[in-house]
């Protein structure tokens, strides 16, 4: 009878604990977002001893970097007009548009032909 009771008593011993993987994996992912929480937590509060330490939310930018000139798609496209092109600077816009589309296509130069190149937009 002794016996029986010992048996009866590992086996639930054993039941207890040997865990669900189901509970494990919830318990795991509990653990994890719990953690990112507190991360975060922790990042927002050395940011607001930042903020108060330091006074101020905004960067300084420097003025030099203001005067910096400021690159605009109508200037660019003037300057690329075919009317405004020399034919060297043709040739070489045809060059550098055939190389790419070889390149993009997998082919050598002379294997692709080019019958017009027009501006789009």
């Amino acid at each position: 009878m002794f016996f029986e009771n010992a048996q009866i008593a590992d086996a639930a011993a054993t039941a207890s604990q040997t865990m669900d993987p189901l509970v494990v994996m919830i318990v795991g992912m509990a653990v994890v977002f719990l953690g990112l929480i507190i991360l975060i937590g922790v990042v927002k509060l050395v940011s607001l001893i930042y903020r108060a330490v330091i006074g101020k939310n905004e960067v300084d930018i420097p003025t030099s970097s203001l005067n910096q000139p400021v690159y605009s798609p109508s200037k660019a496209a003037a300057q690329l007009a075919p009317s405004a092109l020399t034919d060297e600077q043709r040739r070489e816009t045809v060059v550098a548009i055939s190389a790419a589309i070889a390149e993009a296509m997998g082919k050598p130069v002379s294997g692709i032909r080019i019958k017009s190149i027009k501006k789009i937009g």
